[in-house]
């Protein structure tokens, strides 16, 4: 039987910290990832991919990690979200 892998929605401008946490740990622990580059692609792919859980940066180019917070609670998305500095 094949079980579900955990969506994971990683919200980070950085390359390299986008490479490192996505591609180098989280893809290669079997977890689904899909990246957003700003807070404004991130909602979006929040309603689009459904997310287990949220990992976002606090400083974004385009929205604080906060804003984004309050955006993803309005848009009705309710998984957990980690923040990382």
């Amino acid at each position: 039987m094949k079980t579900a892998r955990e969506r994971i929605l990683l919200v980070e401008s950085d390359p390299e910290i986008c490479d490192l946490i996505a591609r180098q740990t989280l893809l290669a622990l079997g977890y689904q990832v899909q990246v957003a580059r700003q807070a404004a692609n991130a909602i979006q792919e929040a309603s689009r991919f459904a997310p287990d859980i949220v990992i976002t940066d606090i400083s974004l180019p385009d929205l604080s990690g906060k804003d984004l917070l309050v955006a993803l609670n309005s848009q009705g998305v309710s998984a957990p979200v980690i923040v990382i500095a």
